[in-house]
């Protein structure tokens, strides 16, 4: 499977829970980790072909990862470990049928690799539909809970992407009465695509107070 599938079953593991954005960070960001060993595509080939699906595909990186997460939650660190583990096992199940390149689930305690003889190639058109699939997923999860895995990395970025793609605008501007769907983070005047700017930290601002600022 592709990493961008198994960053969305991470994400999408997350969404049921009533959590924080931490929660559904660490929970997608496991289902990713495994990823980390392609980088020694980096080394060259052979280095891929020799240690992707080893260094971090195995069941004791699994668990560190499941550890860090939840050593560092700030509340209910149980449930963090738990729904780390299982994006963790989505992802190596995911790579297991679907992917021809055997793990070594226990390694560094062995180098012996597992692999399904049915598994279906990175390339195989099925592959390549869980990325359209995927996305799809995503614009759901925008639509239905006005989010994205944007989020990890600022909920004002996260913000400005939906309400600009997923949300209705509803709301008269403050400056022209045009239909929009932010909120000046400065002011809280209303504003439409027109008159609103990205200021500081991705936040929404009217024109007005962006002149202010700058």
């Amino acid at each position: 499977m592709y990493s961008e599938v198994h960053a969305t079953v991470g994400w999408l593991l997350a969404q049921p829970v009533d959590a924080d954005r931490n929660f559904r960070a660490s929970v997608t960001l496991a289902g990713l980790a495994p990823d980390l060993d392609a980088a020694t595509y980096l080394l060259g080939p052979n280095w891929f072909s020799r240690y992707h699906h080893v260094w971090t595909h195995n069941l004791f990186f699994g668990l560190a990862v499941s550890c860090i997460a939840a050593s560092c939650s700030r509340e209910r660190r149980t449930r963090t470990f738990l729904f780390t583990q299982l994006a963790f096992w989505a992802h190596y199940f995911g790579d297991y049928f679907f992917s021809r390149m055997p793990i070594a689930a226990f390694w560094p305690l062995s180098d012996a690799k597992f692999g399904y003889v049915g598994a279906l190639a990175l390339w195989h058109p099925f592959n390549h539909l869980l990325v359209w699939v995927s996305l799809v997923a995503l614009a759901l999860v925008a639509l239905r809970l006005k989010r994205t895995p944007l989020e990890i990395l600022s909920p004002n970025l996260d913000a400005r992407f939906v309400n600009f793609f997923f949300r209705r605008r509803d709301t008269p501007c403050g400056d022209c009465g045009k239909l929009g769907n932010e909120t000046c983070a400065t002011c809280g005047k209303p504003v439409c695509g027109n008159h609103a700017a990205m200021g500081e930290g991705f936040e929404a601002v009217c024109v007005d107070c962006k002149g202010t600022r700058d």
